[in-house]
């Protein structure tokens, strides 16, 4: 765990999935494990995710950026 600005970030790398436990309950301990599914580390990379209330859907992001990566 790594604390940024009076943040503790986790590293998503380090957490270990229970393939024994149901679907439900993975989430379910994912997200007691991450804490703020939000705000998080990939090894030294800090991920924050955000969405804009009246923006695109994640879906259509994707495609333009992918559509740009193309041409």
């Amino acid at each position: 765990m790594v604390q940024m600005a009076g943040k503790e970030l986790v590293d998503i790398s380090e957490i270990r999935i229970d393939q024994s436990l149901s679907k439900t309950d993975r989430i379910k301990k994912y997200i007691q494990d991450i804490g703020n599914p939000y705000d998080f580390k990939v090894g030294d990379l800090e991920v924050e995710i955000s969405f804009e209330s009246d923006g695109q859907s994640l879906q259509d992001k994707m495609e333009q950026y992918f559509e740009t990566m193309i041409i």
